[in-house]
């Protein structure tokens, strides 16, 4: 959401602002200890709220790519060195911490931030809100887990929150279909 919404101030200006707002929610988030039901009403609620106030302009339709040779390898190389970043870090970290950096959105800031270099802030705001539909999905994943794990063990639970992931994922498309039709009209 932060990213989204500093949009317009440049592309280091937002990955500054969403880095301290993931920074400061993931912070107070571990500090208030809270029961995996509340967490997931918050995740949902933000969501929610997420989809609600950022932009709604929608970037124009490009007519050919206007990515450089080195688009693509530059991405898959940000995000490997980063995911080697944090996997290198973990022993040093602790479980706690690097559990909670690896839900640091790495995939969404290096597709945001190209989209936002060579496609502008409009763009850039289309990815969040792309990477923020399907994260409802993704919430209930875990929840799942959370809730199933250790009573039923990992096929189980990982094939129960599969399950319930893609029918969130399919209701929730089903809930934004409407409004992204209209919006294009």
């Amino acid at each position: 959401m932060a990213y989204g919404l500093s949009s317009a101030f440049g592309w280091p200006i937002a990955l500054l602002g969403g880095i301290a707002a993931f920074a400061g929610c993931a912070s107070l988030l571990q500090l208030a200890g809270l029961p995996h039901l509340t967490l997931l009403i918050i995740a949902l609620a933000f969501l929610t709220l997420t989809l609600r106030v950022l932009p709604k302009r929608k970037a124009p339709r490009m007519s050919r790519s206007p990515f450089p040779w080195w688009d693509i390898p530059a991405r898959m190389t940000l995000v490997t060195l980063l995911v080697v970043a944090l996997t290198s870090f973990a022993s040093v970290l602790g479980a706690r911490v690097s559990g909670v950096l690896a839900a640091f959105p790495v995939f969404v800031t290096i597709l945001a931030i190209f989209s936002h270099r060579t496609q502008g802030p409009i763009a850039a705001v289309e990815v969040v809100r792309g990477m923020a539909t399907g994260l409802f999905g993704f919430v209930t994943f875990f929840y799942v887990i959370s809730l199933s794990i250790a009573r039923t063990g990992v096929p189980v639970a990982f094939a129960c929150a599969t399950l319930s992931a893609v029918l969130v994922q399919a209701v929730t498309f089903n809930l934004i279909r409407g409004p992204i039709a209209q919006a294009a009209e």
